[in-house]
C-alpha cells in the first residue's frame, strides 16, 4: 500500500479509533479529529505507542461549536 495521509473524525474512541490503529499500522500518516481534546490526546498517545518508525500523527484541537478555536 502506498503511503497515505488520512483524516480520521471520531478517532478518540469506537470504529474511528479502530480504523486508525489499522491505518497507522499499514504505514498511513494520520489527521486525528475527536470532540473531546483529552480523550483525543490520549488516543493518539496510544497510537504513537505503537506507529512504526517514521509515521506520522497529527490531533489538533478541533470541535466545530467551538468557533472562539
Amino acid at each position: 500500500m502506498n503511503r497515505k495521509t488520512t483524516v480520521i473524525t471520531g478517532g478518540s474512541s469506537g470504529l474511528g479509533l479502530v480504523t486508525a490503529r489499522h491505518l497507522i499500522a499499514a504505514g498511513h500518516d494520520i489527521i486525528l479529529v475527536g470532540r473531546d481534546a483529552a480523550r483525543t490526546r490520549a488516543a493518539a498517545n496510544s497510537l504513537c505507542a505503537m506507529a512504526p518508525a517514521g509515521s506520522n500523527l497529527a490531533a489538533p484541537k478541533t470541535y466545530v461549536a467551538d468557533l472562539e478555536q
